[in-house]
């Protein structure tokens, strides 16, 4: 009986050893890809918080007169002012399409007006000057109060004179161009000249956000050296909220840029998740967004883009690259542990021979 328990007993090691080896083969099969997107997945991850705040939106624009005039009818009956609400509303619609596109969007959306560099004729400091004189930026913004606390002065829309537009300016503008509440900006357009008045000195909340970074120069003056003419120092100044009305009176020609900007939610997308991500931001950029009422001709004068599609494409080439090598890696992997466990296998019924002989 000693014989044939040690038979038995040899025989239950070996079978032990090749289960273990069969679960260890399943175990790699079955940890390695896991693993493969949990590392692929923290690298999009630190891609995506290494970009700026302005590189994770989806970005839309039109001119003024595009937007509100689709049809091009050129008689002033057939002009229209842009409200507040019918902004509002149009950013509303904009987004709902995004949302709807299966785009991830993430709260503090604005939308606003901006118009192109502007010469300062009159009321910039010393400061100001370069090579040749100033220029601003007038912009309107929706979202204004919630993204700048007033340091000085306050927000106005009533105490302006006639054909001026109340603005709010930051520290650093206001420092460079000489400029405190009260102080009177000329600027000279194709029509004539257009005062600002400011109102109020403001600080910048959330400095890193797209409402910030996007159009730097509302949040300091740059010197521009352009290669063709002398330097000059370029800012930009806010419309009080209120002054959407007065800044089309103002700036009607040339018209101003509207701008619909929306921040992206893409701190939870994974690595398997990216490509389906670019492809929505593929297409919402490539069709017309969807206007509905009084708006509706005017879809095809917005023009979308998203800065993310290019840094999202970079990602996934990298991961298609690496994805190629672990996928080789995984079926070496796969068919050397087949291998190994056939080999193993037929280790036991050769080591086992004589005894099943015998046993038979």
């Amino acid at each position: 009986m000693t014989r044939p328990m040690r038979w038995a007993g040899a025989a239950a090691a070996g079978t032990a050893a090749l289960a273990l080896l069969v679960a260890g083969c399943v175990f790699a099969a079955m940890a390695g890809p896991a693993l493969s997107l949990h590392t692929r997945t923290q690298a999009l991850r630190q891609t995506l918080a290494g970009l700026a705040s302005a590189d994770k939106t989806v970005q839309m624009t039109s001119g003024l007169a595009d937007f509100t005039n689709p049809n091009g009818y050129s008689e002033p009956l057939q002009q229209q002012q842009l409200t507040r609400q019918q902004l509002e509303d149009s950013a509303a619609e904009l987004g709902g399409g995004l949302a709807a596109a299966g785009v991830p969007l993430a709260a503090g959306a604005w939308a606003g007006l901006t118009t192109r560099l502007l010469p300062v004729a009159s009321g910039a400091g010393p400061g100001a000057q370069a090579g040749t004189g100033p220029e601003l930026e007038v912009v309107y913004r929706d979202r204004l109060p919630g993204y700048a606390g007033l340091a000085a002065g306050s927000y106005s829309g009533t105490a302006v004179p006639a054909g001026a537009v109340a603005v709010a300016v930051t520290g650093p503008t206001a420092a460079r161009f000489g400029l405190r509440p009260r102080s009177v900006l000329t600027l000279a357009t194709a029509s004539g000249t257009v005062k600002l008045v400011v109102t109020g000195i403001v600080r910048q909340r959330d400095p890193g956000s797209a409402f910030w970074t996007l159009d730097p120069t509302v949040a300091a003056p740059s010197l521009n050296t352009p290669p063709q003419r002398p330097s000059y120092w370029a800012g930009g100044v806010f419309a009080d909220p209120g002054q959407l009305g007065a800044m089309q009176d103002a700036f009607g020609a040339p018209s101003p840029t509207l701008d619909w900007v929306f921040p992206l939610a893409v701190g939870g997308v994974t690595a398997d998740q990216a490509q389906a991500l670019a492809d929505d931001l593929n297409r919402v950029t490539t069709a017309a967004p969807a206007l509905a009422g009084q708006f509706q001709a005017a879809s095809g004068t917005v023009m979308v883009t998203s800065p993310l599609i290019s840094d999202l494409a970079v990602f996934l080439a990298a991961q298609s690259a690496v994805e190629t090598v672990l996928l080789l890696l995984f079926v070496s992997l796969a068919l050397v542990g087949v291998a190994v466990v056939m080999l193993a296998a037929r280790m036991i019924v050769a080591a086992r021979d004589g005894e099943l002989t015998t046993l038979r």
